[in-house]
């Protein structure tokens, strides 16, 4: 199971990467209008879920073997459930957009008032992604978790 905890600091930059280009493809979107654009948006969104629901998992991998080898303060334990948290609602907030976004696609409607009412939605899920990655940073650079520094 160590090795699993070992993979997180690898794989979570996908989903952070795979979210972020999705985000910039439907701000591009709104003013190009393509539906080729909204495609790749949409395996994009794809990708980044399968990459955050990975960097969840082996985020848990990685608190089990923490919790078990090292002592943490209440402060870092706090901080490391808040980046889970935080890591399961942006997971779960971006699978909503997949499905409403994936329905509109199916069903090829594309109204103005609907393309403006996601821009809020992805500005939203901008938000989380950016709050989720920098409690992780936060855990990292701030407190050495997951780091040769807390040996």
């Amino acid at each position: 199971m160590d090795t699993l905890s070992k993979l997180h600091p690898a794989v979570v930059h996908f989903p952070v990467a795979f979210l972020s280009l999705f985000i910039l493809f439907e701000l591009i979107n709104q003013f190009l209008n393509s539906r080729e654009l909204k495609k790749y948006s949409l395996i994009i969104l794809s990708l980044g879920i399968i990459g955050g629901i990975v960097s969840v998992l082996t985020g848990n991998q990685s608190y089990q073997f923490l919790t078990n080898n090292f002592h943490l303060t209440e402060h870092h334990l706090q901080k490391i459930s808040d980046h889970e948290l935080f890591a399961s609602i942006t997971i779960w907030y971006f699978v909503g957009i997949l499905i409403i976004q994936f329905y509109f696609f199916i069903k090829k409607k594309n109204e103005s008032r609907v393309r403006y009412l996601f821009v809020i939605f992805i500005i939203l899920g901008s938000i989380l992604l950016y709050y989720t990655a920098s409690i992780g940073g936060e855990l990292v650079y701030n407190f050495g978790i997951g780091t040769d520094v807390l040996n």
